[in-house]
Order: C-alpha cells, then sequence, then structure tokens
C-alpha cells in the first residue's frame, strides 16, 4: 500500500510539473540581466539635449560659451609692448606699461606698429591741455578692435601706457 501511495504521489508531482509552465518563466525572468543603454555624450557642434544619462558612463561637463578673444590676445599684446616701456601689469586681455619717453614719441612708434600690421580702420583721439597728455589709439582688424590708451600729467614725469582689447 505504501508503494502505491508514493508512485500516486510522484504521478501528481510530475503532472503538476508539467502542467504549470509558470514557474519556468518566473526562473527566466528573474535571470535575465537589465539592459543598459548608453547615450551618447554632447559634443561642442551641438547643442546638448536632455536625455536618459547611463549610471556606468560619467556625464561630460556642460560647454560653456567662451569669452571674445580679440586679435589673438597673446601675440597682440607681445607684438604691441613698448620697447623702452617697464611692465606694471599683466592680464590675458590688457597690459599696462610705464616709460620716461615722452608720449608724442610712444605716440609715433605705436602709429608706426598699426600701420605695419595692416588695420583696416585706425583712429587717434589726442588731447593736449596745459602740460597734460592723452593719446587714445581706437583701431579693427578684421571686424575686432583694439585699444592703447598714452597718458602723461604734468605732475608725473612717467608716460603710462594701457594696452588691450
Amino acid at each position: 500500500m505504501n508503494i502505491v501511495l508514493i508512485i500516486a504521489t510522484i504521478i501528481i508531482i510530475a503532472l503538476g510539473v508539467i502542467h504549470n509552465p509558470r514557474t519556468s518563466k518566473v526562473l527566466s525572468e528573474q535571470t535575465k540581466q537589465p539592459e543598459i543603454t548608453k547615450t551618447p555624450a554632447p559634443t561642442a557642434s551641438t547643442t546638448p539635449t536632455p536625455s536618459p544619462i547611463s549610471t556606468l558612463e560619467p556625464q561630460s561637463p556642460t560647454l560653456s560659451p567662451q569669452p571674445t578673444i580679440y586679435l589673438e590676445s597673446n601675440d597682440f599684446l607681445k607684438s604691441f609692448i613698448y620697447p623702452n616701456g617697464q611692465i606694471n601689469s599683466q592680464s590675458q586681455n590688457s597690459i599696462s606699461q610705464e616709460t620716461d619717453d615722452q608720449p608724442g614719441t610712444v605716440q609715433k612708434w605705436y602709429e608706426d606698429r598699426v600701420n605695419g600690421k595692416g588695420f583696416s580702420k585706425v583712429s587717434w583721439n589726442i588731447k593736449n591741455h596745459n602740460s597734460d597728455s592723452d593719446y587714445t589709439l581706437e583701431c579693427v582688424q578684421n571686424g575686432k578692435s583694439a585699444h592703447v590708451n598714452i597718458k602723461r600729467s604734468s605732475s608725473n614725469s612717467k608716460t603710462s601706457i594701457s594696452i588691450g582689447y
């Protein structure tokens, strides 16, 4: 009698496994790997658009507008340093100098320098009042502008030169 019960139990279990396919589906879904999608990083020539970002790949930094640099900043500034002047301060887009030379001598040197560089528009604003001198050069090349300011006051023995763009 025990043998009959054991055989009946095995048949019932076998029939239950054969007729219940849900068990095998659940097992296959549990072993399925999640899909990971990668989003291409934005390039400098395209505007970034919001999109899902993979957690496995670091996000590229946001590109911000670059400041406008006129007249190839370093080349411009280096080529316009007055030879008899001493540099007081310098930044990415300006230089401040002093010299013992007269403002007219400095103005003539810059006039020759600007004419040799082929600027399309050059204008000088010259103010002389008593012993004070103020020369301002504005020049344009390829739609980009630059300025040189040459000053000397009667109370100062030095001529100051400011170059910028």
